[in-house]
């Protein structure tokens, strides 16, 4: 049975698709071949995420990413309905944006991956993560960190079949993901799109 979370700059929607949906995509996810993506981008806080506090990243820093992309699984039909009959109509109902476009992203993460710090406004104006690992466990890393106004953290442990919806146009949900540690039994697997 699905529930909600509405919170300020993000939603969570547990049980997001009956099981065997989930469980179609998430088969479809251990299965599906992967590029590795390393991204270094110097300046980035400079220019993008500037700010003044001690507890994020000083200008000066180099923002990194590491992550595993399909871009064949992201094409595929199983995909695309699941976007279209069940996530699309849950970011419509907790937006109050014209959304016409999409970017849909098959992201799997282990060892070492990570996002750091950023904000998304510049991409779309609302984004979202549906979690398809099971099982996942609070000291295996992965954690999704949305950081507050008050520069306090909400801390999301991936979920099997939640989805999270992050309001990016707001400005308020500057968001990073924790380094994958070496022991988890399975990848951190999220599908992840950008709307606008």
């Amino acid at each position: 049975m699905e529930t909600l979370q509405i919170l300020k700059g993000y939603t969570v929607v547990s049980n997001l698709v009956e099981t065997e949906q989930a469980e179609n995509t998430r088969q479809a996810f251990l299965d599906a071949d992967y590029d590795l993506i390393k991204q270094v981008r110097r300046g980035h806080f400079q220019r993008m995420f500037p700010n003044e506090s001690a507890t994020l990243p000083s200008h000066n820093e180099i923002y990194t990413a590491e992550f595993y992309r399909s871009s064949y699984l992201e094409k595929t039909d199983l995909i695309r309905e699941v976007f279209r009959n069940s996530i699309l109509p849950k970011v419509q109902e907790f937006s109050n944006y014209e959304l016409n476009k999409y970017d849909l992203r098959a992201y799997k993460m282990s060892h070492n991956c990570h996002f750091r710090i950023h904000l998304d406004d510049y991409t779309a104006e609302v984004g979202f993560i549906w979690y398809l690992s099971k099982e996942w466990k609070w000291d295996w890393g992965g954690l999704l960190l949305a950081i507050d106004q008050n520069k306090q953290a909400k801390v999301f442990i991936p979920e099997w079949n939640q989805l999270i919806i992050l309001d990016h146009a707001s400005k308020q949900v500057p968001h990073c993901v924790t380094t994958v540690g070496p022991f988890t039994r399975e990848p951190l697997m999220m599908l992840v799109g950008f709307l606008s």
